[in-house]
């Protein structure tokens, strides 16, 4: 991660502090009692954490690997051949949120661009980036994750995370719901 926002530091925003992660789904916001197409309530959570019970997801690896883009932020490949995070995201993919400008890509985010580049020298940067090995990393389980949505890069904040091995989700903060329950 380091080393691709090195390789491409003259066209990124600066101050890009987001931890690297794989967003399986877009939730929304949080509320209490959910409005708009994008608020984000006790219902749907206890839905996703029920279909991810019922799925049992077991602990599988993924790799990361070479540099890509979108057209507003170079990115990390994700591989996984086995189709996990697919089966994660089934779980979890409530309305039209998921895809706000199509399909689904599993990245992980390096930065985003400060400005309007010619594609042909970005491809070509993007091509020059050395990748000896993809990084395989281990998958244990999920977490839920908040942001300011007003901070561009801002830090994600961890709020819960689905065990695999247990099937449970533990609250890392205070629930979305004030009851407790979820």
């Amino acid at each position: 991660m380091h080393a691709a926002q090195e390789h491409l530091a003259d066209l990124l925003l600066d101050h890009y502090c987001r931890q690297p992660h794989v967003t399986l789904s877009l939730c929304g916001f949080p509320s209490d009692s959910p409005q708009h197409a994008d608020d984000f309530g006790t219902d749907s959570l206890r839905a996703q954490v029920a279909a991810l019970q019922h799925a049992q997801p077991r602990s599988f690896e993924i790799d990361i690997g070479a540099l890509a883009s979108f057209t507003s932020a170079p990115y990390l490949t994700v591989s996984d051949e086995a189709g996990h995070i697919t089966a994660l995201r089934d779980c979890l993919v409530l309305g039209d949120n998921n895809e706000p400008d199509g399909g689904y890509t599993p990245h992980v985010t390096v930065g985003l661009y400060a400005g309007a580049w010619p594609m042909p020298a970005v491809l070509a940067r993007l091509l020059s980036f050395v990748c000896n090995e993809p990084l395989r990393l281990r998958i244990d389980g999920i977490s839920l994750l908040s942001y300011a949505a007003a901070e561009i890069g801002g830090p994600l904040a961890p709020m819960a995370h689905y065990d695999f091995s247990a099937g449970t989700l533990q609250w890392d903060a205070p629930p979305l719901v004030r009851d407790g329950c979820y």
